[in-house]
């Protein structure tokens, strides 16, 4: 399947890891996912194929705040809807 978050984290690790070491990442959140099933008896929820780009755009932000503070800027954060309102 290609929309949903163990492709998505598939493509997110290829670029560093290689083909072979993305598909153990991805086979060992698999296992991890069985594991979780199977002890708390709930259906598997998957986290979206956007799951890691979400994830990429905050860690951004944080990386780019402490890039601006280290030289020396003051940073305050707001949302694009505060911004235009």
């Amino acid at each position: 399947m290609r929309d949903n978050s163990l492709s998505a984290q598939y493509r997110h690790l290829r670029p560093r890891l290689g083909e072979k070491k993305a598909v153990v990442a991805v086979a060992h959140s698999v296992l991890v996912i069985v594991s979780q099933v199977l002890a708390k008896q709930e259906p598997y929820q998957d986290l979206g194929p956007d799951y890691f780009r979400r994830q990429d755009k905050e860690q951004q932000a944080r990386r780019f705040v402490r890039q601006l503070e280290n030289l020396g800027y003051h940073v305050e954060l707001a949302s694009p809807e505060e911004v235009t309102a």
